[in-house]
């Protein structure tokens, strides 16, 4: 929603010549970044310790939970940038997230999976 509320302030300043769309882009994955790592490590604490798994494997853990939020933010991000109100970006977010759970592999196995859907498997941000 934040981002759809930036928009206009956004367009007024790219047309007027102060950055172009990627230097934007890029500011805001830099300062939302600090934020969205400190998410990650304390769900990750959580998680990681709650379920019991090796301690060896927590770093790896850490950095892929960590590329996968990443990834959806950015998905996100995406479909508010493409969207034309909030509640039309809400409602694809939505339908992103339904069908990157159906096709992910926890839902719907990989054997299972329709020929000409399977593709769809292996482009999910999910891990597998």
């Amino acid at each position: 929603n934040l981002s759809i509320v930036k928009r206009p302030i956004f367009y007024k300043l790219r047309d007027s010549g102060f950055y172009p769309t990627w230097i934007y882009a890029l500011s805001e994955f830099i300062s939302e970044l600090p934020l969205q790592v400190l998410e990650v490590c304390i769900i990750g604490f959580i998680a990681f310790f709650c379920v019991g798994f090796q301690q060896s494997t927590f770093p790896t853990f850490l950095l892929a939970l960590l590329l996968i939020c990443l990834a959806f933010v950015s998905i996100y991000k995406a479909i508010a940038a493409n969207s034309r109100s909030a509640s039309g970006a809400q409602g694809l977010a939505i339908g992103f997230i339904a069908f990157s759970m159906c096709f992910s592999g926890y839902m719907v196995t990989k054997g299972s999976i329709p020929d000409y859907f399977v593709w769809i498997y292996w482009i999910l941000p999910f891990p597998r």
